[in-house]
Parts: C-alpha cells; sequence; structure tokens
C-alpha cells in the first residue's frame, strides 16, 4: 500500500483517508473519512506520499476538501499548492518541474507532469489561504502506462 504522513493532522481525521478509495460527493461531503491541516490557518504545510516501489508517475490528483464554501467551516481550496519529488530518502525534495496545476471544487484537482517522474517518493506542499485552512478527501497517484 501507500504510506502518508503529514506536516499535522486534525485529531479526528486520518491520513489513512487518503488512500482509502472512497470518492466524495463533493468537496463538502463530511459523510466520509477526510484529511484535513485543522486548525492550522494560512499556513504552509505538507502531505507525503510513499510508493510500494519506483514508478513513472505522469499527475497526482486531489479531491479538496471545502466546508467553508458549503458555510460550514474553515477549510478551503488553497491558495495554492505544488508537487515536489525525490530521488531516494534522505535527498532534498525539489518541486517538479514544468507541471500544470488545477485547483477546482467537487472534482479532483490535478498536477500534471511534462515528464514522468520516475520515484517513490512525493510531497504535497499546500499554502492555505490567510485565515483559513485546507484538507483533502481523496487522492490519486497516476502512473504512466504503456
Amino acid at each position: 500500500g501507500v504510506f502518508v504522513k503529514a506536516s499535522c493532522c486534525w485529531r479526528l481525521d486520518t491520513v489513512d483517508s487518503l488512500f482509502d478509495g472512497v470518492l466524495p460527493a463533493s468537496s463538502a461531503d463530511e459523510s466520509i473519512p477526510r484529511f484535513s491541516f485543522w486548525d492550522h490557518r494560512g499556513t504552509e504545510e505538507w502531505v507525503e506520499i510513499e510508493l510500494p516501489a519506483r514508478m513513472p508517475v505522469k499527475s497526482i490528483e486531489v479531491y479538496w476538501f471545502d466546508d467553508h464554501h458549503a458555510g460550514r467551516g474553515a477549510c478551503t481550496l488553497p491558495e495554492r499548492w505544488k508537487v515536489q519529488s525525490r530521488l531516494f530518502p534522505g535527498l532534498p525534495w525539489t518541486d517538479v518541474a514544468d507541471a500544470k496545476y488545477t485547483t477546482v471544487r467537487d472534482a479532483f484537482s490535478s498536477a500534471t507532469f511534462k515528464e514522468p517522474i520516475d520515484s517513490d517518493s512525493f510531497r504535497i506542499v499546500v499554502k492555505s489561504r490567510p485565515k483559513l485552512s485546507a484538507g483533502m478527501l481523496e487522492m490519486r497517484v497516476n502512473r504512466l502506462t504503456e
């Protein structure tokens, strides 16, 4: 499976929810397990993903949690986000060059790489909006298939 850790995680949330395969009905879906950086607001946070093996990855998708837009809470789409990778554990994280990002509500947002990244370690760096936090309902790592 995928091993996930984060800079912080709210006590009622879990990093395991990111790859549980449960798809949300919307970004405001509170009926499924989720992950959030609550109650860190306006901060830069991260989620690290370790895959079971090195593989050529062409994109990473994030389904953002947004209860603020629904008028219930203070998690919303991030101000910005980026993906980093590293060749081996212990080496520094580097930004994925020439990645294209989308940030959308009620669907998967994507980081699409110009060239596949051959790695087993990725870090998603998330900058929350001022006075608000961020969270994720599901993630997908898309490998290059012939």
